[in-house]
């Protein structure tokens, strides 16, 4: 909470690149903590104490809001955003209030609902709440646009997919570290994506470092990549750069 008090708490952004045409298509929206060093205390240390403390609604809105404020710069500005990607966690969707917390944040930001993608763990939706299906439901029913991010790591995704009202797979970077033109990792990463294109979704790989895994992709016809090949998580003025390079490209 002093962290908060003290707005120590950041936003960076990591752009997410069509694979065929080399543009940036989004970029997601990631929470980082800075110490007065210069170092950063990981999400996965603080993100669960967030959580357990009761401070992740109130962490979650104050991403949410910088997310979309700073979307709807970069649109003014033409740079030609089709969305900006927030992740939301397991807490935020079984909070009541978290689909009205969203639609006041698009109108106060002006960000159209469309224009908002929301990611969700697959561990998240798959715990089956019922609580958490009802606000995925509403959120799609403003018009939001939905994600599974680390697909691949659940239990049982494969059998949610039919039901959950997503329109995109982000696949783990798990599946791409090994990623070749053989092998299980291939075989596994392109199940996945025929999959996903077959239920008509967007399909994301995660993790790219190499030009020879986005080789890969390309072969597979994957929609779209995410990872250090393109860029690491950077703040809003680097990424506003990195924007205009990619525009004028």
């Amino acid at each position: 909470h002093e962290a908060l008090d003290r707005e120590e708490l950041t936003v960076a952004y990591q752009p997410i690149i069509d694979v065929a045409s080399g543009k940036v298509v989004s970029l997601e929206a990631l929470l980082r903590w800075q110490q007065a060093d210069g170092s950063f205390i990981s999400p996965l240390e603080f993100i669960p104490v967030a959580e357990e403390s009761g401070l992740m609604l109130r962490t979650g809105e104050y991403v949410l809001e910088r997310a979309c404020r700073q979307f709807a710069e970069w649109q003014r500005d033409g740079l030609g955003l089709r969305h900006i990607c927030v992740n939301a966690s397991t807490v935020q969707l079984m909070s009541s209030s978290f689909a009205g917390t969203v639609q006041r944040v698009l109108a106060e930001s002006g960000v159209q609902a469309a224009e908002l993608e929301i990611e969700i763990s697959e561990r998240g939706v798959l715990s089956g709440d019922s609580e958490v299906l009802l606000q995925l439901r509403q959120l799609k029913g403003i018009g939001i646009n939905l994600s599974i991010d680390d697909f691949g790591t659940g239990d049982s995704a494969i059998a949610y997919l039919k039901d959950l009202p997503v329109d995109a797979l982000k696949i783990d970077r798990s599946y791409i570290a090994g990623l070749g033109k053989e092998g299980k990792d291939f075989a596994l990463a392109s199940a996945m994506i025929a999959l996903g294109q077959r239920l008509d979704l967007t399909v994301v790989a995660e993790g790219i470092e190499t030009a020879e895994q986005l080789d890969v992709l390309r072969e597979l016809a994957c929609d779209c990549y995410q990872g250090f090949f393109a860029a690491r998580p950077m703040d809003a003025d680097a990424a506003t750069g990195f924007l205009q390079k990619n525009r004028r490209s």
